[in-house]
């Protein structure tokens, strides 16, 4: 079983990629500075996760919605957040949120042998 939620600094993006892809995981992004509430960040995990058009964009819906990656994805998915330090200061709580529902989800998922990886590429401070 592999750790589903990984800090890294952004210099080690292409590694870290490079990492997911030899496991056969299918890669997806988001940019944090998109980010800039709540409802924006639940919108763009939709996107980014290329939910179905009945995402509703609520906690409840993005749960249901990662549960089916592993039918559509059984290899596995990472979702790889760019300039995330500063989307964890606009939106810890959210943020929060969003690691606690990736851990159940992907807890459940490793029980079928389905990987589940959330990566938070930390912009380095200048």
């Amino acid at each position: 079983m592999s750790i589903p939620v990984h800090f890294a600094p952004a210099s080690l993006a292409r590694g870290l990629r490079a990492g997911l892809e030899r496991r056969r995981l299918t890669l997806a992004d988001l940019n944090g500075n998109t980010v800039t509430d709540g409802p924006a960040l639940l919108e763009a995990l939709g996107q980014a996760l290329a939910f179905p058009a009945y995402y509703g964009a609520n906690w409840d819906a993005a749960e249901e919605c990662l549960r089916e990656l592993g039918e559509r994805y059984p290899q596995g998915y990472a979702l790889v957040i760019d300039h995330a330090a500063a989307l964890w200061q606009r939106l810890p709580r959210e943020m929060g949120q969003l690691v606690s529902l990736w851990l159940a989800v992907s807890d459940a998922l490793a029980e079928a042998g389905i990987s589940l990886q959330l990566v938070f590429l930390l912009e380095s401070k200048r």
